[in-house]
């Protein structure tokens, strides 16, 4: 399969996901959301404050799920290229399971690293003086984080030709772990800290629920590219004459 009618299927499959995505965020994160702005509202109140919002919360709400969609569709374009240029280095089964583990990657190096270190916060939560310096900290975990992966990805091809493949898998999650620990326990820590005025219940089911987010992105861009793949790959042999046939037509 050529560049573009891949590329097709994966801006499909991550426009998907981004629906996904944007009807489990109106659903699961919004409430919470709506929770942590009433506290943030009663706070302001209470310091004589009541600072009006810009924007409606059904604007928001809506603008929050094209986001999402429209994020969605970004992830999809990039994993898409980048699945076309490393998919003839992928030695395994078929078109989902090759899928399926790159997806599998770039949900650890892209969504879970970053979130263990920098966890989504509700409203309310956060300077906004350090707004500049908390989005460096972000995207410079985020390409050490992929920086890695790619180093991982070439360390195990280094030694599936060196080692027995028992030792293959052990060795390959002990460099994973160690890595990204390191990686983890050197890069800075968030500048700000949690108000007194957001509960640990809020803030745990916000962050909680991002993540879910997250990881249902990943799942649905996955599971929906992989299977659009390997279905042409049906077609495409369901199309192609057997050696047989094809003889008996010559």
């Amino acid at each position: 399969m050529s560049y573009k009618p891949l590329l097709l299927r994966a801006l499909v499959a991550g426009l998907m996901a981004g629906l996904l995505v944007a009807i489990y965020v109106f659903a699961v994160i919004e409430p919470t959301i709506d929770r942590a702005i009433a506290v943030e509202h009663a706070a302001e109140h209470d310091h004589g404050h009541d600072a009006k919002e810009m924007f409606a919360r059904t604007t928001q709400k809506g603008g929050g799920a094209a986001a999402s969609i429209i994020y969605g569709v970004i992830v999809g374009a990039i994993f898409g290229t980048v699945y076309a240029a490393v998919r003839h280095r992928l030695s395994l089964a078929n078109e989902v399971t090759r899928v399926a583990w790159l997806a599998a990657v770039g949900f650890g190096a892209v969504a879970l690293v970053p979130a263990i270190k920098y966890p989504a916060n509700p409203p309310g939560v956060g300077d906004p003086n350090t707004i500049g310096q908390r989005t460096t900290q972000y995207l410079a975990l985020l390409a050490l984080s992929i920086l890695l992966a790619v180093v991982l990805t070439h360390l195990s091809g280094w030694l599936r030709h060196r080692v027995a493949p028992s030792a293959h898998g052990a060795l390959l999650v002990v460099a994973t772990v160690a890595a990204y620990a390191t990686l983890l326990a050197i890069t800075p820590g968030s500048p700000d800290t949690i108000g007194r005025g957001v509960s640990a219940q809020l803030l745990w089911d916000f962050r909680v629920r991002s993540f879910g987010g997250l990881a249902l992105l990943w799942l649905g861009l996955g599971t929906g590219f992989g299977w659009l793949l390997e279905r042409h790959s049906e077609r495409t042999l369901e199309a192609t004459p057997s050696p047989e046939l094809a003889g008996t037509r010559a």
